[in-house]
């Protein structure tokens, strides 16, 4: 079966705009979720959740927002209930391999709260060092009036901040520190950094890590079926 000009410019648009990736990556999804359903609670209790979430306290207000976004009734419905079947599919799919993945995973869902100081030259780097080594000043009062970054806003003072938010050199260098400990200076691209760790937490799976890989595997899940999709049979 053939498509027709009008569905040809639209994937056109879509692939000239750097979206048709993305849509055929959520055309996909909505197939997956096409047999999921809410149970009358589940269905309320998203309703209560979306309303909040985006602000929504009354008939007037939805009409605007729903004005806004140019949605029927049906594509609201669909918005609202798509984070909770996304959830219910991702468990029915993925909840049997969620620990083993979990282990697999682990180190980016530890937790880190550090000390950073950032200089452009090492010279400044290994005398600052030695002035906390030696107790001459803080490690506060310098990050404080010398490093670079937003970390002087708070005395140098980072987290608590899950590591797979923190860029993957430094978070070797967390890894190689006990707690209080402080670095010797090193070099991440332009700039050269001191960390002393405050505190480091090894992470346990909670629902909130339980998400979070659901959304790392489906995303992965959804990546390899759209690399051997015919595109175009999505839009037959």
């Amino acid at each position: 079966m053939k498509m027709n000009n009008s569905k040809l410019l639209f994937i056109e648009d879509l692939a000239k705009y750097g979206l048709l990736n993305q849509f055929i990556k959520t055309k996909l999804l909505e197939k997956r979720l096409k047999n999921i359903i809410l149970t009358e609670e589940e269905s309320l209790k998203a309703k209560l959740d979306y309303r909040k979430i985006n602000k929504i306290e009354s008939q007037e207000d939805l009409n605007a927002y729903m004005g806004k976004k140019l949605y029927t009734e049906n594509s609201l419905k669909y918005n609202i209930e798509l984070p909770v079947k996304i959830y219910k599919y991702c468990q029915d799919k993925f909840k049997n391999i969620v620990y083993s993945e979990y282990l697999r995973r682990k180190n980016i869902f530890d937790i880190a709260t550090y000390s950073l100081i950032r200089v452009e030259k090492e010279i400044e780097a290994k005398e600052f060092f030695l002035q906390i080594s030696e107790f001459e000043k803080t490690f506060a009062e310098i990050a404080s009036k010398y490093s670079l970054g937003h970390e002087k806003n708070s005395q140098g003072v980072l987290g608590p901040v899950q590591m797979n938010r923190i860029h993957p050199l430094l978070q070797e260098k967390i890894k190689e520190y006990k707690n209080g400990e402080l670095s010797m200076p090193f070099r991440i691209e332009n700039n050269w950094f001191l960390i002393r760790i405050e505190n480091f937490q090894e992470s346990k799976l909670n629902e909130q890590i339980e998400k979070e890989i659901f959304m790392q595997l489906l995303e992965e899940s959804i990546l390899k079926e759209a690399s051997n999709v015919d595109f175009k049979t999505i839009f037959i």
